[in-house]
Protein backbone atom coordinates (compact mmCIF):
# COMPACT_ATOMS: atom_id res chain seq x y z
CA UNK A 1 0.00 0.00 0.00
CA UNK A 2 2.83 2.76 0.90
CA UNK A 3 4.03 1.68 -2.87
CA UNK A 4 1.17 2.51 -4.35
CA UNK A 5 0.67 5.97 -2.49
CA UNK A 6 4.34 6.85 -2.99
CA UNK A 7 3.85 6.20 -6.78
CA UNK A 8 0.32 8.08 -6.88
CA UNK A 9 1.82 11.23 -5.34
CA UNK A 10 4.79 11.16 -7.73
CA UNK A 11 2.48 10.14 -11.00
CA UNK A 12 1.06 12.49 -13.52
CA UNK A 13 -0.96 11.87 -17.10
CA UNK A 14 -0.95 8.36 -17.74
CA UNK A 15 0.29 7.30 -15.03
CA UNK A 16 -1.63 8.96 -12.75
CA UNK A 17 -4.73 7.58 -14.35
CA UNK A 18 -3.27 3.76 -13.55
CA UNK A 19 -2.27 4.73 -9.92
CA UNK A 20 -6.06 5.76 -9.27
CA UNK A 21 -7.29 3.14 -10.66
CA UNK A 22 -5.37 0.80 -8.26
CA UNK A 23 -5.68 2.95 -4.98
CA UNK A 24 -9.88 2.51 -6.18
CA UNK A 25 -9.42 -1.53 -5.24
CA UNK A 26 -7.41 -1.30 -2.35
CA UNK A 27 -9.91 -1.39 0.79
CA UNK A 28 -7.58 0.98 3.03
CA UNK A 29 -8.25 4.25 4.96
CA UNK A 30 -4.84 5.56 3.63
CA UNK A 31 -6.61 4.68 -0.28
CA UNK A 32 -9.58 6.68 0.43
CA UNK A 33 -8.04 9.73 2.24
CA UNK A 34 -5.29 10.19 -0.62
CA UNK A 35 -8.35 9.77 -3.35
CA UNK A 36 -10.73 12.07 -1.47
CA UNK A 37 -7.69 14.78 -1.48
CA UNK A 38 -5.21 14.23 -4.00
CA UNK A 39 -6.38 12.39 -6.62
CA UNK A 40 -7.33 15.05 -9.17
CA UNK A 41 -4.33 17.12 -10.00
CA UNK A 42 -6.07 19.15 -12.67
CA UNK A 43 -4.62 17.37 -15.46
CA UNK A 44 -6.62 16.86 -18.49
CA UNK A 45 -6.43 13.19 -17.88
CA UNK A 46 -8.58 13.53 -14.50
CA UNK A 47 -11.62 13.69 -17.05
CA UNK A 48 -11.33 10.21 -17.23
CA UNK A 49 -12.20 8.91 -13.84
CA UNK A 50 -13.13 12.09 -11.59
CA UNK A 51 -17.24 10.98 -12.23
CA UNK A 52 -16.08 7.20 -11.07
CA UNK A 53 -14.43 8.88 -7.99
CA UNK A 54 -17.38 10.92 -7.15
CA UNK A 55 -19.56 8.53 -7.53
CA UNK A 56 -17.59 5.79 -5.67
CA UNK A 57 -16.22 7.85 -2.60
CA UNK A 58 -19.93 9.67 -2.96
CA UNK A 59 -18.44 12.57 -2.50
CA UNK A 60 -21.97 14.13 -2.00
CA UNK A 61 -21.75 12.35 1.40
CA UNK A 62 -18.77 14.15 1.81
CA UNK A 63 -19.43 17.68 1.03
CA UNK A 64 -22.83 17.01 3.21
CA UNK A 65 -20.85 17.55 6.57
CA UNK A 66 -21.20 20.26 8.15
CA UNK A 67 -17.50 21.58 8.12
CA UNK A 68 -14.89 20.58 5.88
CA UNK A 69 -11.08 21.69 5.63
CA UNK A 70 -10.61 24.31 2.89
CA UNK A 71 -7.87 21.14 0.96
CA UNK A 72 -11.25 18.78 1.07
CA UNK A 73 -13.43 21.42 -0.64
CA UNK A 74 -11.05 22.22 -3.18
CA UNK A 75 -10.15 19.20 -4.14
CA UNK A 76 -13.58 18.12 -4.27
CA UNK A 77 -14.41 21.03 -6.47
CA UNK A 78 -11.90 20.39 -8.45
CA UNK A 79 -13.45 17.08 -9.48
CA UNK A 80 -16.95 18.58 -9.81
CA UNK A 81 -15.36 20.83 -12.03
CA UNK A 82 -13.75 17.88 -14.10
CA UNK A 83 -17.00 16.49 -14.39
CA UNK A 84 -18.29 19.55 -16.22
CA UNK A 85 -16.99 19.23 -19.78
CA UNK A 86 -15.43 15.43 -19.84
CA UNK A 87 -17.36 14.29 -22.86
CA UNK A 88 -16.44 10.96 -24.01
CA UNK A 89 -13.86 10.34 -20.85
CA UNK A 90 -15.64 10.02 -17.95
CA UNK A 91 -19.28 10.54 -16.16
CA UNK A 92 -20.60 14.18 -16.68
CA UNK A 93 -21.41 15.90 -13.76
CA UNK A 94 -25.19 16.07 -15.33
CA UNK A 95 -25.15 12.16 -15.98
CA UNK A 96 -23.88 12.08 -12.22
CA UNK A 97 -27.26 10.99 -10.02
CA UNK A 98 -26.09 13.00 -6.61
CA UNK A 99 -24.59 16.41 -8.27
CA UNK A 100 -27.23 19.00 -7.27
CA UNK A 101 -26.31 17.82 -3.41
CA UNK A 102 -22.69 17.49 -4.70
CA UNK A 103 -22.70 20.98 -5.89
CA UNK A 104 -25.03 22.82 -3.46
CA UNK A 105 -22.94 21.38 -0.78
CA UNK A 106 -19.65 22.63 -2.33
CA UNK A 107 -20.85 26.21 -3.20
CA UNK A 108 -21.66 26.05 0.57
CA UNK A 109 -19.12 25.45 2.16
CA UNK A 110 -17.01 27.40 -0.95
CA UNK A 111 -19.15 30.86 -0.05
CA UNK A 112 -16.81 30.28 3.75
CA UNK A 113 -13.84 30.17 2.15
CA UNK A 114 -10.95 32.74 1.31
CA UNK A 115 -10.82 34.21 -2.24
CA UNK A 116 -8.20 31.76 -4.79
CA UNK A 117 -7.79 31.89 -8.49
CA UNK A 118 -8.57 28.36 -8.58
CA UNK A 119 -11.28 28.27 -6.67
CA UNK A 120 -12.83 30.88 -9.02
CA UNK A 121 -12.06 28.71 -12.23
CA UNK A 122 -14.07 26.06 -9.85
CA UNK A 123 -16.87 28.11 -9.13
CA UNK A 124 -17.20 29.53 -12.70
CA UNK A 125 -17.40 26.23 -14.04
CA UNK A 126 -20.23 25.11 -11.83
CA UNK A 127 -22.39 27.99 -11.89
CA UNK A 128 -21.95 27.81 -15.82
CA UNK A 129 -22.88 23.91 -15.44
CA UNK A 130 -25.97 24.81 -12.78
CA UNK A 131 -27.25 28.09 -14.91
CA UNK A 132 -27.29 25.19 -18.00
CA UNK A 133 -29.03 22.93 -15.68
CA UNK A 134 -31.24 25.14 -13.56
CA UNK A 135 -30.12 24.51 -10.56
CA UNK A 136 -30.70 26.03 -7.16
CA UNK A 137 -27.04 25.94 -6.93
CA UNK A 138 -26.76 28.88 -9.45
CA UNK A 139 -27.99 31.69 -7.64
CA UNK A 140 -26.04 31.09 -4.52
CA UNK A 141 -22.50 30.53 -6.76
CA UNK A 142 -23.87 33.75 -8.98
CA UNK A 143 -23.78 35.41 -5.80
CA UNK A 144 -20.38 34.50 -4.39
CA UNK A 145 -18.78 35.26 -8.02
CA UNK A 146 -20.41 38.80 -7.75
CA UNK A 147 -19.41 39.62 -3.82
CA UNK A 148 -17.04 42.87 -4.32
CA UNK A 149 -14.81 41.49 -1.42
CA UNK A 150 -14.49 38.26 -2.70
CA UNK A 151 -13.49 39.14 -6.49
CA UNK A 152 -11.14 41.82 -4.76
CA UNK A 153 -9.23 39.25 -3.27
CA UNK A 154 -8.96 37.08 -6.43
CA UNK A 155 -8.09 40.37 -7.97
CA UNK A 156 -5.33 40.48 -5.31
CA UNK A 157 -3.87 37.40 -5.88
CA UNK A 158 -3.24 38.04 -9.61
CA UNK A 159 -1.85 40.87 -9.07
CA UNK A 160 0.80 39.65 -6.00
CA UNK A 161 4.44 38.98 -7.07
CA UNK A 162 4.54 36.89 -4.15
CA UNK A 163 1.50 34.73 -5.33
CA UNK A 164 2.61 31.04 -7.23
CA UNK A 165 1.64 31.33 -10.64
CA UNK A 166 -1.96 29.90 -11.91
CA UNK A 167 -1.81 28.59 -15.07
CA UNK A 168 -5.49 29.91 -14.99
CA UNK A 169 -4.30 33.08 -13.77
CA UNK A 170 -4.45 34.84 -17.17
CA UNK A 171 -7.80 33.28 -18.34
CA UNK A 172 -8.67 34.64 -14.44
CA UNK A 173 -7.68 38.32 -15.58
CA UNK A 174 -8.86 38.48 -18.63
CA UNK A 175 -12.67 37.68 -17.10
CA UNK A 176 -12.08 40.17 -14.21
CA UNK A 177 -10.68 42.40 -17.40
CA UNK A 178 -7.24 43.12 -15.84
CA UNK A 179 -4.01 43.39 -17.22
CA UNK A 180 -3.20 39.86 -18.46
CA UNK A 181 0.35 40.83 -19.95
CA UNK A 182 2.07 41.11 -16.75
CA UNK A 183 0.65 37.79 -15.79
CA UNK A 184 3.18 35.27 -18.06
CA UNK A 185 5.27 33.35 -16.09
Amino acid sequence: MPAILWLADRSDSWGRLYAVHLLRQVEDPRARSWLLRQAVNGDYLNQYFAGDLADGLAIHEVLGAPSLDDGLVDHLGRMLRMMTDCHGMGILLADYPFAGAAVNAYARHAAALEPSIDRYITLHALQKWSLAQSSPAAAVLTALMQRPAWLDGVRQRLLDPQEPWHPGGPWVAERLSLDVEGLDP
